[in-house]
């Protein structure tokens, strides 16, 4: 079963912030150290040598995990990325 809140543990395991872990900044489902493959906030904590992507495009938006495709500064942006960077033109 996911657990998406730190009380909603079952057997918590002694000295781990589970706070910390679950509820950074994110979208409600998807933390922002996710979104850009990291396992922390901090930049100065490097990269596990097997996370790494890289990232062309990020966007901040202050909507829910199930509206973000809905959301219009979403679309705008979207759109303008797919319409510039288009690697056919190059």
């Amino acid at each position: 079963m996911v657990r998406l809140y730190p009380d909603e543990i079952e057997k918590p395991v002694a000295d781990i912030d589970y706070s910390l872990l679950m509820l950074e900044p994110g979208d409600g489902r998807v933390t922002k150290p996710s979104l850009f493959s990291r396992d922390a906030l901090d930049p100065t904590v490097p990269r596990h040598r097997y996370s790494h992507f890289t990232l062309d495009h990020a966007m901040m938006l202050c909507e829910s995990h199930s509206s973000l495709t809905g959301n219009i500064h979403f679309q705008d942006n979207l759109l303008n990325v797919l319409l510039t960077n288009n690697p056919a033109k190059k």
